[in-house]
Parts: structure tokens; sequence; C-alpha cells
């Protein structure tokens, strides 16, 4: 069953994860309440920093570590990434999108997943209305929510797993091209 409408995941300590969470608490949460007023967020990840503790109420779980991921993204059905600063791979999203939650994110998150499309294997926002749209259409369409979380899920698994990795590795190390 699913326990939390909303999932934000990563190290709670980290600048643009307290900038994030502090993002969907105070400018995306209070909006999709007046619409869905028993929507659940739960924002999991270690040592959170005091600014996330104090995000916490009756409908914003605030976890500290957990021991399996796994296990709140099962619980969950959006995950929600508003990154707007930091760089890098987004782990977090492509955990997500292998346990099959559609994911809505940023462009700056969103931008290293080689060969994602946008739309369609995850979705992308720039401003808090992209954001109320997104996940409003993901809580109301059942057809959208399964299309985007399979999608996410088949990107996942056809450019993260061992094999394909391997095989880039390879090349790399044997100096041949990429095809």
């Amino acid at each position: 069953p699913k326990e939390f409408n909303l999932i934000f995941s990563g190290n709670m300590s980290y600048p643009p994860n307290i900038d994030a969470a502090e993002f969907i608490v105070k400018h995306i949460f209070p909006v999709l309440q007046k619409d869905f007023p028993n929507l659940k967020l739960v924002i999991c990840g270690a040592a959170p920093s005091p600014r996330v503790l104090a995000l916490a109420s009756s409908n914003i779980t605030v976890t500290g570590w957990v021991d399996s991921m796994a296990t709140y993204y099962a619980k969950s059905k959006i995950f929600i990434a508003p990154m707007r600063m930091g760089t890098g791979l987004q782990n977090k999203l492509i955990e997500a999108m292998a346990m099959k939650l559609p994911c809505v994110t940023s462009t700056l998150a969103g931008k290293p997943l080689e060969g994602v499309e946008f739309g369609k294997d995850i979705i992308i926002c720039e401003t808090v209305s992209g954001y109320l749209v997104a996940i409003k259409k993901l809580l109301t369409n059942p057809d959208l929510y399964h299309a985007v979380a399979e999608n996410g899920y088949q990107y996942v698994k056809q450019n993260y797993n061992w094999e394909s990795i391997n095989t880039k590795l390879e090349k790399i190390i044997t100096g041949q091209p990429e095809s």
C-alpha cells in the first residue's frame, strides 16, 4: 500500500537537498494540499539538518537514516526532486525510476541522464506552477502515471544495468570507440 503521495530523498545535510526539501514544503506542498487535503510527503535520508527536521508536520514525515530506501520508494507514489543547485548524476532519480515511480524534477537534475526523454521517461519542471501541474496530472491520471513510471523503469533497465555499464567500461579500457 502507498503510504506517501510524494517522496524526496538524499543526504539531508547536503545544501542542495536542504534547499530542495524546503522548496517542496514551502512552495509546492501547501498549494497541492488545497486540492488534496490528505496529501502526504516523506523526506527520506541521512543526517537531516535542523532546517529539514523543522519541516516535519502531521502530513510531512522526515525519516533520517533508513535501512532500505527501497522500502520508502515502495510506500510512495511520486518522486519529486526540484534540484535548483548542485551538479552531477542524481542517483536518487535512477533509484526511483528503477522502483517504477514517476519522477518530477528539474532540468539541472535531469540533464546528466543521457538519452532520457523529458515528458516521457521523467517530467521536467522549472517553476512552482510547472511542478503543481505535473503532480496534479500524475495524481489524477492513472494512464499518465503508469506510462511515466514504466518508461522511466525501462530507461533505467536499458541504460543502468551491469551488462551495458561493463561494455562501456571495457571500450574505455581497451580504447575502442563507443557506439
